[in-house]
């Protein structure tokens, strides 16, 4: 490196350097971040669910209470709803619409989004982590990067540009 010109970002050289634009600088998310993005997303899918069961009562045309033994089967399409919704956007562009709002997006190791399989998978763990009492969210208290169990195990990070 000895001898060589030192290049500026965001400046050109005297002598037709190109101009170098300056990298945006990234950093982990916060937990009150992500709580954030969660909740809006947890009422944006709320609305979604409540139109599924309004929609559903309507086309069999029966009250609520009359869908009692639908219950199940409604439950298992909320949770594949669930896994499509948080794997679609986290595959596609890495943010929920939850993240979008909040300014966060979920990226591997090389900054960009993790791809589908790999966002269903940490969908599905994440929401299994939550739900157990939030043992899932632990190791963001311990975890420079602020990484929860699902970031950690598929390679992942919640960042905020």
């Amino acid at each position: 490196l000895v001898g060589q010109p030192i290049q500026l970002a965001g400046h050109a050289g005297g002598d037709g350097d190109e101009v170098v634009p300056p990298t945006p600088v990234e950093r982990p998310a916060r937990a009150a971040e992500r709580a954030q993005a969660a909740a809006v997303d947890a009422l944006l899918f709320g609305v979604l669910l409540a139109l599924v069961v309004y929609f559903t009562g309507r086309a069999a045309r029966v009250g609520l209470g009359a869908l009692a033994s639908s219950w199940p089967g409604l439950a298992l399409y909320f949770g594949l709803l669930a896994l499509f919704y948080a794997g679609y956007f986290t595959g596609t562009t890495g943010q929920t619409p939850g993240k979008l709002m909040t300014g966060l997006r979920v990226v591997g190791g090389t900054g960009r989004p993790p791809g589908y399989p790999r966002a269903m998978a940490r969908a599905f763990v994440g929401l299994l982590g939550t739900g157990l009492v939030g043992l899932g969210l632990l190791p963001m208290a311990f975890d420079p990067a602020g990484r929860a169990a699902h970031d950690r195990l598929f390679r992942t990070r919640v960042v905020r540009n």
